[in-house]
């Protein structure tokens, strides 16, 4: 049987995904109308944000509710799908 005991990164190389102390960032590397579901998931699997609809080219947002951590970055855009496991550290 299988076990689930890590996240697995699923990539679509038109999608890149990181962050930077509280941020967390996606570039969708020049793809053009861009239609795009963004969820952030803590490591319980709890929901911290979604947006939807996202019609830029580069996203950002704050993390504010973690003070050291791992978020999961779920990103669906024209039908890929692209994960990936990302660091928040506050500096406060």
């Amino acid at each position: 049987s299988d076990e689930i005991n890590s996240i697995k990164t699923i990539t679509n190389e038109s999608v890149k995904i990181w962050s930077a102390g509280e941020q967390v960032f996606v570039d969708f590397a020049g793809d053009r109308n861009v239609d795009a579901q963004i969820i952030l998931y803590n490591t319980l699997g709890q929901v911290l944000n979604i947006e939807t609809n996202f019609k830029n080219n580069f996203y950002s947002k704050q993390v504010d509710n973690i003070t050291y951590g791992y978020v999961l970055v779920y990103v669906k855009s024209n039908d890929h799908l692209t994960t990936k496991k990302v660091f928040i550290s506050s500096n406060n």
